[in-house]
């Protein structure tokens, strides 16, 4: 104890009180251990299965009866039993939640999971009150009760009968999560006075531009009246959202708030229109991470979990996605995730807002970082960033600027991972490394960096492939080009951004609404994948019978600095960056449609993405052969 308080380590060690129960434990579990064991991606989990926690066990595992029904209640759930449901309240005290966020504090850097956390945040507060002691024979008898409840002999079904239209709902709470990418407001609107049901939304807002377009889908709004709480949207600001930030999501919302309110029943509306390939949702929701999603459900309501499908735009995202849903209701595990790569800071953001909104209403979120301790902590950088040390190697390692080509994300602590994704030496112990070693670490790490010189690019990313006679979207400068940055322009909706030009370097251009709306971020490369479908292509018309002139001026006001050509009508008018009117020809026709004549490519209104399907080929082509007399190559 004295070399604790000789350190100043005291303040940082949480003390556990006694009285701790299954809300501390399951806030533990939620907010510290599964967001670090889905990064760590284990092969194998060992658990030290001490059983001398449970109730009625006054130390060290001597309560045979506490034992073995602790393990009882494991082995049924390895055995894909549905977990028990826990008794209510359900809410952590303020003593656990102390000692979560103080051990948050102490991994952060070590995890890039826990940076999603806010720090120093008012957490409010939360007695540490058991309630009236109850004797733990009668605890156990309840929970075995629960833990030996019979499994219906048919676990899912396809609901089609017109009775159903007569059903009534016969528990007191029900849990209804609604992951479709599209808010549902109607779903909102009849609960959001209700204390009985609880609903959560995880859906696309883009600041309310997405459909339905409508400000109730904020995560500003948290019910009203009695139902003030009970009401959790999850709105995501950017497209491209995927398994990160659902996952994220879940284990920093969903879940700690669905533990706490106790459902008796859950209900998902499941549509399926974020899952990955899906044309509208425009997100990167795989099925593994629904399957991983439902098997978290699982764990409330004593197994009660119904998925209602609600569809989807794309056939064989559906069916893939409810396959995995399903086999995980049958008990199967669910399928490995893979690397999670940190969520994205617009994600970020979005969790950080619905925390703030709900902190007030829901104990088991008022997790903060402290101040004091976080303060201490390396400022998050770049994943793979490379440092390069001053000459004095007693001083910090200071961040360099990146080159285009680096691997980047604002969420990663500096040094914080390998790619084994094994933790980072301790400051403590690169303070005792000799000044010869410093120096021989240092030449090394120089070594490797990532420059800007030309020795240093010889592993550059390849530049992406052209799609369709489109030009490149990432480019080499030319040494000639000048060292003025350039903005590629389109009509489309995509707006993009150069670097400038300089020998060695790369010249990156993003693409915004192709990219999924994401803020600018230097260094950044995307490669450019159209929609090989999306539903307006119906509405596309043959030629007319004049054929197509790609030199021709716009429509309105006559510029020919770059224009684009609608695929329904075939007037010509110029791009959102000259003075917009293929933008408002879009809103008055309602035509989706256009094709560029600057680099031939077609952009979708309607889906906000590039396409390259079969119907497109003849307007490519015809303004390929005007522009260069030839064919365009790979159509056929």
């Amino acid at each position: 104890m004295e070399k604790v308080e000789q350190y100043g380590l005291l303040s940082r060690c949480a003390r556990v009180e006694p009285g701790m129960n299954d809300a501390d434990y399951i806030s533990a579990f939620q907010q510290l251990l599964l967001p670090v064991a889905y990064e760590f991606r284990p092969q194998l989990v060992l658990v030290a299965a001490g059983f001398d926690s449970v109730v009625g066990d006054p130390k060290g595992g001597y309560n045979l009866r506490s034992t073995a029904e602790g393990v009882c209640a494991c082995l049924k759930m390895l055995l894909g039993d549905p977990c028990p449901r826990l008794e209510s309240p359900f809410s952590p005290c303020q003593s656990a939640l102390d000692s979560i966020s103080k051990t948050v504090a102490a991994h952060r850097k070590h995890w890039k999971c826990l940076q999603v956390l806010e720090q120093g945040q008012e957490t409010g507060s939360c007695d540490l009150n058991p309630g009236p002691a109850v004797e733990s024979d009668a605890v156990l008898d309840r929970s075995m009760r629960e833990v030996m409840r019979g499994l219906p002999p048919a676990r899912t079904g396809l609901v089609y009968d017109e009775r159903m239209k007569e059903h009534h709902n016969m528990w007191d709470r029900v849990l209804i999560l609604d992951w479709d990418v599209h808010h549902g407001n109607g779903t909102q609107h009849i609960f959001e006075d209700d204390p009985s049901v609880l609903y959560v939304s995880l859906h696309r807002y883009d600041n309310g531009l997405f459909f339905p377009s409508s400000s109730d889908a904020g995560s500003d709004r948290a019910g009203r009246g009695r139902g003030l709480g009970y009401n959790v949207n999850i709105p995501w600001n950017a497209s491209k959202m995927g398994n990160p930030e659902y996952i994220a999501a879940f284990q920093r919302v969903v879940m700690p708030i669905a533990y706490q309110f106790d459902p008796e029943l859950v209900l998902v509306s499941a549509g399926f229109d974020a899952a990955r390939g899906d044309p509208l949702g425009g997100c990167h929701v795989t099925p593994e991470c629904y399957g991983h999603m439902t098997h978290m459900l699982q764990g409330l309501a004593g197994g009660r979990v119904l998925i209602v499908l609600e569809g989807g735009y794309n056939l064989s995202s559906i069916s893939e996605s409810m396959s995995v849903c399903t086999s995980v209701l049958l008990g199967d595990s669910p399928p490995d995730l893979g690397q999670l790569t940190p969520p994205h800071p617009s994600a970020v953001q979005s969790l950080h807002s619905v925390l703030r909104t709900h902190r007030s209403h829901w104990s088991a979120l008022r997790l903060a970082v402290p101040e004091s301790v976080s303060s201490s902590l390396p400022t998050p950088s770049q994943k793979g960033q490379r440092t390069k040390a001053k000459k004095s190697p007693r001083q910090e390692v200071t961040p360099q600027k990146r080159s285009p080509g680096e691997d980047t994300h604002p969420l990663t602590p500096e040094g914080a991972t390998t790619p084994d994704n094994s933790p980072s030496v301790s400051p403590a112990a690169v303070a005792t490394v000799a000044d010869d070693s410093v120096d021989q670490i240092t030449a090394g790490l120089q070594s490797v960096a990532l420059g800007n010189s030309p020795e240093n690019q010889t592993n550059q990313s390849p530049a992406s492939v052209a799609v369709g006679g489109a030009r490149r979207k990432v480019k080499p400068a030319s040494p000639e080009g000048g060292g003025k940055g350039q903005r590629k322009r389109s009509g489309g909706g995509e707006s993009s951004k150069g670097t400038p030009s300089t020998p060695g370097k790369t010249e990156v251009v993003e693409l915004k609404e192709s990219a999924g709306k994401m803020e600018s971020t230097e260094g950044t490369m995307f490669a450019v994948e159209p929609l090989p479908w999306c539903p307006h292509l119906e509405t596309v018309n043959p030629l007319p019978a004049a054929g197509l002139d790609v030199f021709g001026p716009c429509r309105d006001c006559g510029s020919g600095a770059e224009n684009w050509v609608c695929l329904v009508c075939y007037q010509v008018h110029c791009g959102r960056y000259v003075n917009q009117h293929m933008m408002e020809h879009r809103q008055s026709s309602a035509h989706m449609l256009v094709l560029s004549f600057s680099d031939l490519s077609v952009w979708c209104y309607g889906c906000e993405a590039y396409v390259h399907h079969q119907v497109l080929h003849d307007a490519k082509n015809a303004a390929h052969r005007i522009k260069f007399g030839e064919n365009m190559p790979g159509l056929h």
